[in-house]
């Protein structure tokens, strides 16, 4: 990504920007890239993304927004007093534009593609490992996952109880069975299939530079699309609802969303997918409200297990330099922690 400016002397044409943003695809032969297109559009079309300037083969070229990502602070449950505030806001904000995005009407594949991409990465990261395993240069060994595991729900706090229920073994084929329960769970939820960001993490949600300061946020005016603006669209598509919301949850559970912060996220969903309706619907929101906070709940241990998949499988040929193994351990120890509650789909 490139951040591409007019030089000092040269003046642009009529409404023509100074600034924009080239970004450049790693694989322009990517078959998903029609798809991310065809999103963009949308996205640029109903504000809820930057503006799309133009689309060539290897890439595309974005509106430049003067702006910073949210802090995971900011997306957390209002610890920090001199936050309150904004993070409030900012979490009615956050509510009403998974609204707008779920409520979206996207010309693709409309069947669920998250948990169908999580088995086609295991069936990859199956094969990478034996062909490295047979060249002797093994850089990722799911079998030191399994040793390392239960150290890491001491780190994370997990309860006693929920500590002796982590495998000592971590394997290909435990995680797929894993997924197959997981898959299990989430059919008998019942959760509606809506268009979904699919990654909603903090550096994905940009704060615009002049809705920093909490004052500016004013809920009144429904300027949400002036103040925060989705980016990042690898992962969209249709997808169960409340998966959607990863990784909003947080691996530091200090950070987790409280009652409350989601009580205030669902009841902002609620009012803008309500407004998105065509006719309307007398609803019991308190109701409603309860409901959706447990499908959050339950859906915690889906978004854990997708996420530690996702960096296993990076792990093996990622040029990123991260840690992914380390934080696929971590997501897999509080998918162990939170099994338990989306097991309540199988009663």
């Amino acid at each position: 990504m490139f951040l591409v400016r007019l030089a000092n002397e040269t003046k642009p044409f009529g409404n023509e920007p100074t600034s924009v943003l080239l970004r450049i695809y790693s694989d322009p032969k990517n078959n998903d890239l029609m798809n991310e297109s065809i999103i963009c559009t949308i996205f640029s079309e109903r504000k809820i993304g930057p503006k799309l300037l133009g689309i060539f083969r290897g890439g595309r070229f974005e509106e430049y927004i003067p702006s910073r990502s949210l802090s995971r602070q900011e997306l957390s449950s209002p610890l920090y007093m001199d936050l309150n505030l904004l993070n409030s806001r900012i979490t009615c904000y956050i509510g009403r534009l998974l609204a707008q995005v779920h409520s979206l009407n996207v010309p693709v594949k409309k069947e669920p593609l998250l948990i169908e991409r999580a088995y086609i990465w295991l069936k990859n990261l199956h094969k990478q490992m034996i062909h490295k395993m047979q060249t002797t240069k093994v850089s990722v060994d799911l079998s030191q996952v399994g040793s390392q595991l239960l150290k890491i729900c001491l780190y994370l706090k997990i309860s006693k109880e929920r500590f002796f229920l982590c495998p000592k073994e971590v394997t290909c084929q435990l995680l797929t069975e894993e997924l197959e329960i997981l898959e299990q769970c989430v059919l008998r939820s019942k959760s509606p299939i809506v268009f979904c960001h699919n990654d909603l993490q903090e550096g994905n949600i940009l704060l615009r530079r002049n809705s920093e300061n909490a004052n500016n946020l004013d809920l009144d005016k429904g300027n949400v699309n002036e103040s925060l603006i989705l980016i990042d669209f690898e992962y969209s598509g249709y997808n169960y609802r409340q998966i959607s919301n990863a990784p909003y949850y947080s691996i530091d559970q200090q950070l987790f969303p409280d009652v409350e912060q989601q009580r205030i996220l669902i009841s902002s969903y609620l009012d803008e997918m309500h407004a998105h309706e065509e006719s309307a619907k007398v609803f019991d929101s308190s109701s409603i409200i309860d409901e959706l906070i447990i499908e959050m709940d339950r859906f915690t241990a889906v978004s854990h297990l997708f996420w530690s998949i996702w960096a296993f499988f990076l792990a093996q040929d990622s040029p990123i330099q991260f840690d992914y193994i380390s934080y696929g351990m971590d997501r897999l120890a509080l998918y162990y922690d939170k099994k338990s509650s989306l097991m309540q789909y199988m009663r």
